[in-house]
């Protein structure tokens, strides 16, 4: 068992994939605050525990003292999430649920989330399913629709232009076809039917 609060709030936050400036964002708290708690120089929040406690989905009572089964089991963020399947021009929509996902379900516009099936390319040797939020801006992974292809791509935003790197093998012609920028990439999920 890990002794102190904050060695076990390192714990959670490592578990879960977070780094201590996501924490701060989603509880609204300062970074430094959360540096506080990390190194020990906040013995214990009580403030704050509850917050904490939700957003890395630990028990309070372990986060806080040590004590018992540190994960929560309950359905509390479930993600439901549109699943897109393009097939050519044509678009059929069905619907999915992505079960316990805090950490998508906490990003910021995450009321903008959707799914792509992405089918068996160069890159993925399986069917996979791309999480998307649409409103998600800056550099980043993007799914890009160029004509009737879906195209996996990297925007770099520079201070003054924006660049695009095309992952796909086979670079696409942005300026002889329809481009729509489906948006930036948050997950991927091997899809099985």
């Amino acid at each position: 068992m890990t002794e102190q609060f904050n060695d076990r709030l390192k714990e959670a936050l490592f578990a879960r994939g977070f780094n201590a400036a996501e924490l701060a964002r989603i509880i609204g708290v300062s970074n430094g605050y959360v540096s506080n708690l990390l190194s020990g120089y906040i013995a214990r929040t009580h403030k704050h525990l509850i917050s904490i406690a939700e957003a890395l989905r630990v028990r309070p009572e372990w986060l806080l003292n040590g004590y018992g089964d540190p994960n929560i089991d309950d359905n509390k963020h479930l993600v439901e999430v549109p699943l897109y399947k393009f097939v050519h021009n044509d678009q059929k929509k069905r619907y999915i649920k992505i079960i316990h996902l805090p950490e998508i379900a906490l990003l910021p516009h995450s009321e903008s989330l959707y799914g792509v099936q992405i089918p068996p390319n160069d890159i993925f040797a399986n069917s996979t399913l791309a999480v998307i939020n649409e409103k998600l801006k800056g550099s980043g992974l993007f799914l890009l629709r160029v004509g009737s292809t879906l195209t996996l791509s990297t925007r770099i935003d520079d201070i003054t232009s924006i660049r695009w790197i095309h992952l796909t093998p086979q670079v696409p012609d942005m300026n002889s076809c329809v481009v729509v920028v489906l948006g930036r990439i948050v997950a991927f999920f091997d899809y099985i039917e």
